[in-house]
């Protein structure tokens, strides 16, 4: 008997993937004219150039996205997005777990006024969004 080893990575859309496709669904409306992509995260080539970027003001946690548009009690909407495994015919999905720093930075930005969620997949994120906007 043979056995097929499949790294399901390879075939489910990526972080990155998943946010193009959020931005490229959102691209020609008002929306997308708001939300706007924190560059915060990624490799550093060098200590140095992490220390630069640390005094510019780059933070660990800060959420990937950022929705510039206040919907009472809100000034505004933070997106930490993560990549959503769903499993072959079923409803379920393994979903990426958040890192302590970037559940911080929800908890910061949630005491500080924000609506700040994490959204599995762009689905997901053009999900919260809906969501927010149907706020009074």
């Amino acid at each position: 008997m043979h056995h097929i080893m499949i790294n399901l990575s390879s075939i489910y859309a990526t972080e990155a993937q998943e946010q193009k496709t959020l931005i490229e669904y959102y691209k020609l409306s008002w929306i997308g004219q708001q939300l706007i992509h924190i560059p915060n995260g990624g490799a550093r080539s060098s200590a140095r150039e992490g220390k630069s970027l640390k005094d510019m003001g780059v933070r660990a946690g800060v959420s990937d996205l950022f929705f510039a548009c206040a919907k009472s009690p809100y000034h505004g909407l933070w997106i930490e997005l993560k990549r959503c495994i769903k499993f072959y015919k079923t409803e379920h999905a393994a979903n990426i777990a958040i890192s302590e720093s970037q559940r911080s930075w929800i908890l910061l930005m949630q005491g500080s006024g924000y609506q700040a969620v994490v959204a599995y997949g762009a689905d997901g994120a053009i999900k919260a969004i809906s969501e927010y906007l149907k706020k009074p």
